[in-house]
């Protein structure tokens, strides 16, 4: 045997395993396959670090089993280890599997219940889910899944590092009444919980399910765990809806669902095993979920302040804030007054730009956190109803992004003169550009159409630079709130 087993409890039965080698399986657990007493081929699973785990599968695949569904029997569960009797799968490309696979999943999908949820908690990866009842799937899903997701994102993990995507999420949150709005409500079904392409297969006795974590749900939510890596084929279809055409009718109509069940999917599959191309695509579906939804919602990483009217202009000041000063502020308000001045209506954004960009220019040390940044902001904005954006996008995807949440709006970038030679090369030719004369660039200027110079030059040198230098000058040119924030 080539597995310790001394610290396992109820090691007694798998002493009695033979011939047991470590196979390749999931990152959750360890694998093993053996043979018992009789000679008959078993499956092996141990997990010392999360109690509960294999005991939750256990009763999984129990359930499936009884919805009468094919899955691995279970041999025998103890604390620490699961025996499985071992099912050789063949290639899914033999036979008509799409089709098995199609129908099987419609007999799991017709176990019904009167409410979401299960009577246990389960687990998906490492992570423990609250299956409480609930009447309602959207707020089960809201409060069970989704927003714990974000909350475990921030505990294990740089709390620091993981508050744009958990502001995110929780904007995400926010909108999720109008992402589910535009298809019916599902029923409660017997879900498998976890059903990405690698949990399922074709045996000699047919279609097999397997690595379940099982409660009644959204049957959309199964099929967006498979076609998040995986899509359907028709043969699929055939299997699963037959002739019934509204359930493929309210599938296809569910659009918005799925991107919120991949986005969560990503989410968590990066919070497991760290990727993050994941997590860019997941960043991606729900930037996209934003600016499908109504401008009501206003989303992604935006915080408002103030009312929500629609204006004819949006004054867009990008920065690093590190820390956020006097002049920031000045700046913005005077291009407002200048618009206003003109008969125009404005709303105003301070865009904090991406941390590690800081960190590169300031040195890590020097480099206040995007959480201290955005804190920073918020003490100044807020009173002047400025709206901060954290998305941490770059000109071209920012104006987008942007333009998507205040549609309508006549774009302009605000800038410092020590900036202006950089905006102006690095955002579009036909976006407009306002700057405030300042001391020592008297002479610069760009060759561009839509470039406004507001004559009215601010004797005083100040940069974020030298104030984080010289606590003298942080006095003179920080907002006491954010002096406060910093010394404290």
């Amino acid at each position: 045997m080539d597995f310790n087993t001394t610290n396992i409890t109820g090691d007694v039965y798998l002493q009695t395993l033979k011939d047991v080698k470590k196979i390749q399986g999931g990152r959750a657990n360890e694998s093993f396959k053996g043979f018992d007493e009789e000679n008959i081929p078993i499956f092996v699973k141990i997990n010392r670090k999360i109690d509960g785990i294999l005991q939750r599968e256990a009763e999984s695949l129990k359930m499936i089993s009884k919805s009468g569904c094919l899955t691995p029997k279970v041999k025998e569960i103890g604390k620490d280890y699961l025996v499985l009797e071992f099912v050789q799968f063949v290639d899914k490309s033999e036979g008509n599997s799409s089709f098995s696979f199609g129908s099987q999943l419609r007999i799991l999908h017709s176990n019904a219940s009167e409410r979401f949820g299960y009577h246990t908690y389960s687990y998906q990866g490492h992570q423990k889910l609250n299956n409480e009842w609930n009447d309602s799937w959207m707020d089960f899903f809201k409060e069970n899944r989704w927003e714990t997701l974000f909350q475990n994102l921030v505990t294990e993990k740089d709390r620091e590092k993981e508050f744009t995507l958990y502001t995110l999420g929780m904007k995400i949150s926010d909108i999720m009444e109008e992402i589910f709005s535009n298809s019916l409500p599902p029923q409660p079904r017997l879900l498998h919980g976890d059903l990405n392409p690698g949990n399922w297969g074709i045996s000699k006795d047919g279609f097999v399910f397997y690595d379940p974590s099982v409660y009644f749900g959204d049957i959309r939510y199964d099929l967006a765990c498979h076609n998040c890596w995986e899509d359907f084929d028709e043969e699929f279809w055939k299997g699963y809806c037959g002739e019934d055409l509204k359930m493929r009718e309210w599938i296809d109509s569910s659009k918005r669902v799925f991107k919120l069940y991949h986005a969560y999917i990503l989410i968590s599959c990066y919070l497991f095993n760290g990727n993050r191309y994941l997590l860019k695509k997941g960043v991606r579906l729900m930037n996209e979920l934003i600016a499908e939804c109504s401008i009501k919602s206003y989303p992604s990483m935006i915080t408002r302040w103030g009312g929500v009217e629609q204006r004819d202009v949006l004054l867009i000041q990008c920065g690093s804030y590190n820390p956020v000063h006097k002049n920031h502020i000045r700046n913005l308000l005077m291009a407002k007054e200048h618009f206003e001045s003109l008969g125009n209506t404005v709303n105003m954004v301070m865009v904090l730009a991406n941390e590690e960009r800081i960190r590169r220019k300031c040195g890590k040390r020097r480099a206040f956190s995007l959480l201290q940044r955005f804190e920073m902001v918020k003490l100044v904005a807020e009173p002047h109803n400025i709206s901060v954006d954290l998305s941490q996008l770059y000109e071209k995807e920012l104006l987008d992004h942007l333009q998507g949440i205040f549609p309508g709006s006549r774009l302009v970038i605000v800038c410092g003169m020590d900036v202006l030679e950089y905006t102006h090369s690095h955002f579009p030719s036909d976006t407009e550009i306002l700057t405030v004369k300042r001391v020592g660039y008297e002479d610069v200027s760009v060759d561009r159409i839509g470039f406004t110079i507001i004559d009215h030059q601010n004797e005083e040198k100040m940069s974020s630079t030298a104030i984080r230098n010289e606590e003298k000058a942080m006095r003179k040119f920080l907002d006491p709130n954010v002096f406060y924030f910093i010394n404290k």
